[in-house]
């Protein structure tokens, strides 16, 4: 199955032991109060790694896609100090958009895309869950090395 943008947010706001942001109103309309990623969506959106579509809408049930999780997973790095931000252009190899090419480059000089051959080239395609354990596995063992 497609993973959403709320089930990653979720899965990235356990990792991090599930912490309440107090005090933080969610910014986005389509986020209700009481859901059962309403909290992750806070705190990622508190922390920085989430930014939304832009217009008050984060797209909670919207296919993550593969540029989204490299973006994601690079704000998350930096905001944990395990990396930095970088410039540069991505493999020319990858289709992904522009907003994405430095967290494209990010990933693929940390080893996000090792081993998953040709199989994924087009980064704009929603991921699906198997593809979204891989990019953890890396990351993991890339920066939660501790």
């Amino acid at each position: 199955a497609i993973v959403n943008r709320a089930m990653f947010v979720t899965v990235l706001w356990r990792l991090e032991g599930s912490p309440i942001v107090a005090d933080s109103p969610i910014d986005f309309y389509d986020v209700p109060d009481n859901e059962w990623y309403t909290v992750a969506v806070n705190w990622a959106t508190t922390i920085g790694i989430v930014k939304g579509y832009g217009d008050g809408l984060f797209g909670p049930m919207d296919d993550l896609t593969h540029e989204q999780i490299m973006a994601i997973l690079n704000r998350y790095a930096v905001y944990k100090k395990w990396s930095e931000n970088v410039i540069g252009n991505a493999d020319d190899f990858y289709t992904n958009s522009e907003w994405a090419e430095n967290n494209v480059f990010w990933a693929d000089i940390n080893g996000m895309f090792d081993g998953i051959g040709s199989d994924i080239s087009d980064l704009t395609e929603g991921a699906d869950r198997a593809e979204l354990a891989a990019y953890l596995s890396r990351f993991c063992a890339r920066f939660m090395t501790e």
